[in-house]
């Protein structure tokens, strides 16, 4: 066997240690920036104005109760509207232009006073006439988690928007997200999920820690949550099992050249239901990415990061369909679900202690608050979707 030269390992040892000095130095910044208490200015969302004279006709020939609910008709005969004047209600979610045989599109993001829906993706379904599911309203109850997953497992493609998401601080955009990629789904496009987790976590706040609900006991920020969250989906999309499949896009503008309104124009073929792109990634690679997520979670700080992780494994083991079968490709399928039954456990506990404590919607919330809500929402739409597998016996 012919050994490295003397020379040879001198110059390699050089370029490893070069390489470990520029990453300290990088560390060294990103902890720098995640405690500075400044927050980075965001885009200004008020007001939020649409026309809808573009495609007014088809809100006149195809009205729906669900158009209806998302642009009510003007008595004055105007097309123009202040969407910040017009509240986001149960009857704004639904389907276009009805259920029966849908295979359109699932529109995924923020679920709360987010109207980026209503303001840019719904028209431009509309005009290019684009069957479309829209989640927005439907709340945390079981009938609702059925009428969530019944559209993302009818969608033949969805879009998936991280815009604006500090506005609402849920995690319901990674939610559908890790749904998704944990069947093997990729014909996705997702709009500005953050490219690097350090600096966009920097518009979230840092002076308030909040108490981890689950994994270590720790007082975390809400900057250092968002980190951890952008960083599990960021991970999850640049696996190279999911980058190598034709479908996965991301966009960083809705307009523009590049913008995921000339992508829907130009590349119909990928949104239109009449050509069924639903891609699937192997059982097998995708236990491999899980796997991967696992050895990745001990840089995680939040309880977030941690959940996240737990949840794409068992949506994972819901698309496996039978004991055998796990007991071969995730030989620890045990061991999680257990950590997921300690997590349900703490996540009832939680919400049981904010129903006996009657808060009124008006009534201003803590971060603590708007925190725990969002994962009780997580979990419990990942708990409804394991409840309806059989051979989990969960």
């Amino acid at each position: 066997m012919t050994s490295m030269s003397s020379s040879r390992k001198t110059t390699t040892g050089k370029e490893n240690q070069s390489f470990l000095d520029l990453k300290k130095r990088v560390d060294d910044i990103e902890k720098l920036l995640m405690a500075r208490n400044e927050v980075t200015q965001t885009e200004c969302t008020t007001p939020l104005m649409i026309d809808v004279a573009p495609f007014a006709k088809t809100l006149e020939k195809k009205s729906s109760e669900l158009l209806n609910a998302l642009y009510p008709p003007k008595e004055d005969g105007t097309t123009l509207y202040n969407l910040d004047e017009l509240k986001l209600t149960l009857q704004c979610s639904g389907y276009w232009p009805d259920k029966a045989n849908w295979h359109g599109i699932y529109l995924g993001g923020c679920d709360d006073d987010n109207n980026r829906r209503r303001a840019f993706t719904i028209p431009s379904c509309l005009i290019g006439h684009l069957p479309f599911f829209t989640p927005q309203g439907l709340q945390n109850t079981a009938e609702h988690f059925v009428l969530r997953t019944t559209a993302l497992n009818n969608c033949s493609c969805a879009i998936v928007d991280f815009t604006w998401d500090e506005m609402c601080l849920n995690y319901s955009a990674g939610m559908d997200m890790i749904y998704l990629l944990a069947q093997g789904f990729v014909n996705l496009a997702i709009l500005n999920l953050p490219v690097n987790p350090s600096l966009d976590s920097l518009k979230f706040v840092n002076d308030e820690k909040i108490k981890n609900v689950f994994g270590p006991y720790d007082y975390v920020s809400l900057r250092q949550r968002r980190k951890d969250y952008y960083t599990f989906l960021r991970d999850l999309v640049n696996e190279p099992v999911y980058t190598l499949v034709d479908g996965l896009r991301e966009f960083s503008s809705f307009d523009g050249a590049k913008g995921l309104a000339h992508d829907m124009v130009n590349l119909r073929a990928n949104y239109d239901s009449s050509n069924d792109k639903r891609v699937r990634v192997s059982v097998i690679d995708r236990t491999m990415i899980y796997n991967s997520m696992k050895i990745k979670e001990k840089d995680v700080k939040s309880d977030i990061g941690i959940m996240l992780r737990i949840c794409f494994g068992m949506l994972l083991l819901c698309d496996m369909n039978t004991q055998s079968f796990m007991d071969a490709t995730m030989p620890t399928w045990k061991d999680l679900l257990g950590e997921f039954t300690t997590l349900c456990t703490t996540i009832d506990v939680i919400d049981l202690q904010r129903n006996t404590t009657s808060m009124d919607d008006n009534d201003d919330k803590t971060d603590s608050d708007i925190h725990n809500n969002a994962c009780i929402d997580l979990v419990h739409f990942v708990k409804a979707v394991v409840q309806s597998r059989p051979y989990l016996n969960f």
